[in-house]
C-alpha cells in the first residue's frame, strides 16, 4: 500500500529518490566485496 502511494504521488516519488541519492554510496559493492574476503579470511 505504501508503494502504491508513493508510485501515486509523483512530487513524494522525486522526494523519496533525492533522500535515497543522499544514503548513496557508489563504492558499496567494492566495500561489501573486502568486508566478505575479511570475514572469510578468520
Amino acid at each position: 500500500a505504501r508503494l502504491v502511494d508513493l508510485f501515486a504521488t509523483p512530487a513524494r516519488l522525486i522526494d523519496a529518490a533525492a533522500m535515497a541519492r543522499t544514503l548513496a554510496r557508489p563504492d558499496a559493492a567494492t566495500r561489501l566485496a573486502d568486508a566478505v574476503e575479511r570475514m572469510l579470511a578468520t
